[in-house]
């Protein structure tokens, strides 16, 4: 049975919408992978953390709000985990102890504390 005119037309527009849907998808940027995505992190204006040394501890801070923050007594590194650590938790689906090897090994190379052990921290710690 042929479709009428009005049937043609509303199957054509149902089908552009279709296209429309699937050319969003394969027209939308690749995600990088949670390893590239913290490499540009870190390198964001030019590895841009203001530094501040207090006592035992080395704090990083971007955009006015702490990020990370070496103890040199007891080798941690505490990161921030609303701007920081729950990337890797939400985007990457990742688990804590995928997240501590992949902050070891980027951050710990940029930071120069390789031999840290990351935790993620909520607190506003000064």
């Amino acid at each position: 049975m042929t479709p009428t005119k009005e049937q043609a037309i509303e199957h054509l527009a149902n089908l552009k919408k279709e296209i429309e849907k699937y050319e969003a998808i394969v027209n939308a940027p690749e995600k990088p992978n949670a390893r590239e995505w913290l490499i540009n992190y870190m390198n964001e204006n030019d590895g841009g953390f203001q530094v501040k040394v207090k006592k035992d501890y080395i704090w990083y801070y971007r955009d006015g709000q702490w990020i990370f923050r070496q103890d040199l007594k007891n080798k941690e590194l505490d990161c921030y985990y609303y701007k920081f650590w729950q990337v890797f938790e939400s985007e990457y689906s990742m688990k804590r102890e995928d997240i501590q090897e992949l902050i070891k090994g980027v951050v710990g190379e940029a930071l120069n504390c390789k031999e840290f052990t990351p935790h993620w921290n909520l607190l506003i710690l000064q």
